[in-house]
């Protein structure tokens, strides 16, 4: 019953003006603007008018076209202008000549050059851990532990609520790059997950509002229950993800695009505070970390976090805040 969120990867040869048709050169610009992490998503809702920008965004998130083919292109071209490397050819990307020229056209002069081109054998061997058994297996358990209420009672079946946190993972992946750190390859990683759990977070809150009611009248009061803001937290698998996610959202962000002025103690803590594993941290806690990071709650998760590295809620709250200063986040 679910909307798939798989990208289109096998789909014959596409082009910017067959996925988003009747968009002039300026509007393009700042879809890939978004697309490189330079604007924010209400700066690019902004740019157009009514819904036609979430209709924009929904083409692009299923458009293998774009998010890999062109944004591996377009970086790989502007890369190797600022490195002095030899120019690739668009037809090894799979991109259109025309798109080509449009791709060439771009500023992508903020983003710092350290930041590796990738292939498309590139990419694709960096994401396999996707469909690998740790990640299947991290799917799977977090499908089952979240969302039986839904098979069990909204019609859904395991495999449509696998099949779109796996979407999702590869979405979030894609949209990523090019801030792939390639000594600290975790980051992807933790970047896929969070995607997976707000993504099952946002199946649940779609399927938990009376305007999505998939209950029969004999299960009403059961729907009630769930649905009722004042007994959500009486279920576990209603528990919003929010509050970490976010957390762990910045984390990533933070040590993807300001790593090179953070600390390695400051680096470290994020990782951490993110669920990548960390050997130490581990035996402090008497068992991986990363598991930990998944089955605690958040405040207790991140209590233990403070305690190992002897920090206070203020100092961190401190480093973010000096964190989102300097990226220019808002609060």
């Amino acid at each position: 019953m679910t909307q798939s969120t798989d990208i289109e990867f096998n789909s014959q040869q596409a082009s910017l003006a067959q996925v988003l048709p009747g968009l002039k050169k300026a509007q393009l610009r700042i879809v890939f603007s978004y697309l490189f992490h330079l604007i924010k998503v209400d700066e690019f809702r902004a740019s157009f008018v009514g819904t036609q920008g979430l209709q924009i965004k929904r083409k692009i998130d299923s458009s293998g076209y774009i998010l890999r083919d062109c944004k591996l292109y377009a970086w790989a071209y502007h890369r190797a202008i600022r490195c002095g490397d030899p120019i690739p050819k668009f037809k090894d990307f799979g991109v259109t000549k025309e798109d080509a020229a449009f791709l060439r056209t771009l500023n992508l002069v903020t983003i710092p050059k350290k930041y590796l081109a990738y292939t498309q054998k590139q990419m694709e061997d960096t994401l396999s851990f996707i469909t690998a058994s740790d990640m299947e297996s991290y799917i799977g358990k977090f499908a089952y532990r979240k969302h039986k209420f839904l098979v069990d009672s909204f019609g859904y079946s395991f495999e449509d609520i696998i099949q779109r946190l796996r979407g999702a993972a590869l979405y979030a992946a894609y949209r990523q790059y090019p801030f792939f750190n390639p000594k600290t390859p975790g980051h992807v990683i933790a970047v896929a997950k969070i995607a997976v759990r707000n993504s099952g977070q946002n199946l649940i809150q779609e399927n938990t509002t009376q305007s999505r009611q998939r209950l029969d009248t004999d299960n009403k009061a059961m729907y009630e229950t769930f649905g009722d803001a004042d007994t959500i937290q009486n279920h576990p698998e209603l528990n919003s993800l929010s509050e970490p996610d976010t957390f762990m959202n910045e984390s990533m962000q933070a040590l993807a695009k300001l790593e090179h002025k953070m600390t390695p103690r400051a680096k470290r803590f994020l990782l951490i505070m993110s669920g990548q594993h960390d050997a130490e941290f581990s035996t402090y806690l008497g068992r991986d970390n990363s598991t930990a990071a998944e089955r605690m709650e958040f405040e207790q998760y991140s209590k233990k976090v403070r305690k190992f590295f002897s920090t206070s809620g203020r100092s961190v709250e401190k480093l973010f805040s000096r964190i989102r200063a300097i990226a220019g986040w808002q609060h």
